[in-house]
C-alpha cells in the first residue's frame, strides 16, 4: 500500500497497477464485518486452510470470484494457487497475475 505521509507528493496513485494492487492488498486485509456499511465486504482464506479437502481449484475460483468485485481499471486477473501442507492447517501460496494489453504483472500472496 502506499503511505501517503512518507510518500512525497499528493494522496494520489496515478498509476492504474498500483491503484489496483492496492485494492487488492485492502480486500485481502479485511475480513467481513470489519467494514462499517458493507459486513461482506473482505475475504476469510485462512479458514479454508483447516479444511482437509480444500483443493488449489476451490481457493482459486472463490479467489477469482472476489477478484472480479473490484474495479479491475480492464485488467484481466488470474490466480494460481499452491498449496503446501502444514501440521495443524495449509499454507497457501498465491500468485495473482494482472494483464492488460501488453502489460503483465505478477504479484505473489502467502496465507498462513
Amino acid at each position: 500500500m502506499v503511505d501517503f505521509n512518507l510518500n512525497e507528493g499528493g494522496p494520489v496513485i496515478n498509476d492504474d497497477y498500483d491503484c489496483l494492487i492496492q485494492q487488492i492488498d485492502i480486500l485481502f486485509d479485511t475480513t467481513p464485518g470489519d467494514l462499517i456499511g458493507d459486513i461482506e465486504y473482505g475475504t476469510d482464506y485462512e479458514r479454508h486452510l483447516y479444511d482437509l479437502k480444500l483443493t488449489p481449484d476451490v481457493l482459486r475460483e472463490h479467489m477469482l470470484d472476489d477478484l472480479r468485485r473490484l474495479d479491475l481499471l480492464g485488467f484481466t486477473p488470474d490466480v494460481s494457487v499452491y498449496l503446501m501442507q502444514g501440521t495443524e492447517r495449509d499454507i497457501a501460496i498465491i500468485d495473482v497475475q494482472l494483464r492488460r494489453g501488453s502489460e503483465n504483472y505478477s504479484k505473489q500472496y502467502k496465507i498462513s
